[in-house]
């Protein structure tokens, strides 16, 4: 798409894995991207991995490309065993052929001055397209957070060797992507210190939500816990399951009327079977998450795998919201535990944190306003562009010295 600019950039090329104007919590991040682009460039063509719903919301001139079949869980058990590339980029193995036909329709810029690819699995396409500059915006370590998963996980026998095959997979293919980029950037400091083996520039830019005239309700007339986020996505379904399984109960057995409110997208099989557990409320495809955040004392966030740092959470922040988590759902947030959030790793800790903010409504309030003020200082959209800008400064003079 063109748009008036104030620099003699041409064409930059946005690959994403959410499309801007989408529901799922990367689109958030990928919008100020493509805010920031549209700073430096004439012309810039954005190409998104996409669900069915995102149709109707994304920015005019964006190219969706539907998610690939998950592979059988033989075949892609057989292609690890011989090298083969991780789950994620499998799934999104159509965005490479169809950037390709984009380009030779002459859709989209056959050379752009920059491709910027969001998250690893994005950079194969990416890679492909002559440029003079490329970025990849990594959001976080993936081998990292696979080798956490594995650490975490429960599973035994042929399905801890799957996952550690898996996360070797990953590792792998982060070395050697990664490698092939002029600038990486990711979402906090530890993520930074967790790609430093990469030994190429990587730039920390935080993720951010906007500030809204948000529905402003009494704490003491909160009452339930809420999480919220994309529902066919792995680490938020093992979130779920963790939680429902192991947490609530305890919830429950202290305060028999707490509830569990789970709202999201595309709810997994897994997910729909879990709701009907007691005090387990499942809400799919909601039109809007505000009422549901209005009505809820706490979010939680229980997420044991994954990386970066969680939009839902920023989206509770932004909300003066209380907030219960796991480490994990809060690494690379500079949330304090006791004045910002409450934050445990193990099932009995979690519940007695719910316990305490659904009995002491004060309590939630000043965990909420700590939230917020976190917010403000670390992840305001403005503060997001200006260190995406700096990015491009860099990038771009070194393009430019480089084509001299």
């Amino acid at each position: 798409m063109e748009r008036a600019s104030d620099c003699s950039w041409g064409s930059a090329l946005l690959l994403a894995t959410s499309p801007p104007g989408g529901l799922a919590g990367a689109s958030v991040r990928a919008e100020i991207t493509l805010e920031a682009l549209h700073g430096r460039f004439s012309r810039v063509d954005v190409v998104s991995m996409g669900a069915p719903g995102d149709a109707g919301r994304v920015a005019d001139g964006t190219h969706l490309v539907p998610w690939g079949s998950p592979p059988p869980r033989s075949a892609y058990a057989a292609g690890l065993l011989t090298g083969g590339s991780p789950f994620v980029q499998i799934r999104a193995s159509g965005l490479s052929r169809r950037v390709h036909e984009l380009r030779e329709r002459g859709r989209i810029s056959p050379r752009p001055d920059l491709v910027w690819c969001h998250f690893l699995l994005t950079a194969p396409a990416g890679l492909k397209v002559p440029a003079s500059a490329r970025v990849l915006d990594a959001d976080f370590a993936a081998a990292a957070a696979a080798r956490r998963w594995l650490q975490e996980s429960n599973a035994i026998g042929r399905s801890r060797l799957y996952i550690r095959l898996d996360a070797a997979a990953i590792a792998r293919r982060e070395r050697q992507l990664c490698g092939m980029f002029d600038q990486l950037v990711v979402v906090s400091d530890s993520e930074r210190q967790r790609l430093a083996h990469i030994r190429r520039p990587t730039t920390v830019v935080p993720n951010a939500v906007a500030d809204e005239q948000f529905p402003q309700t009494a704490s003491a007339e909160r009452a339930g816990l809420l999480f919220v986020g994309s529902l066919d996505y792995g680490a938020n379904v093992d979130a779920v399951a963790f939680f429902v399984r192991e947490v609530l109960p305890l919830v429950r057995s202290r305060v028999p009327t707490a509830e569990l409110t789970v709202v999201g997208r595309n709810p997994a099989q897994e997910v729909t079977v879990l709701a009907r557990a007691p005090g387990v409320r499942l809400v799919a495809d909601a039109p809007s998450l505000e009422p549901f955040y209005a009505r809820a004392r706490a979010v939680v966030a229980p997420l044991r795998s994954g990386g970066g740092t969680r939009i839902k959470v920023l989206e509770a922040m932004v909300r003066s919201l209380a907030i219960v988590a796991t480490p994990t759902a809060v690494d690379g947030l500079r949330l304090e535990h006791g004045v910002a959030a409450l934050v445990a790793s193990q099932p009995a800790a979690l519940a007695e944190h719910c316990v305490t903010v659904l009995s002491d409504a004060a309590l939630a309030q000043r965990l909420g306003a700590a939230a917020r003020s976190a917010w403000s200082r670390d992840h305001r959209p403005e503060l997001a562009r200006e260190r995406l800008e700096r990015v491009l400064d860099a990038v771009l003079t070194a393009t430019r010295v480089g084509s001299r």
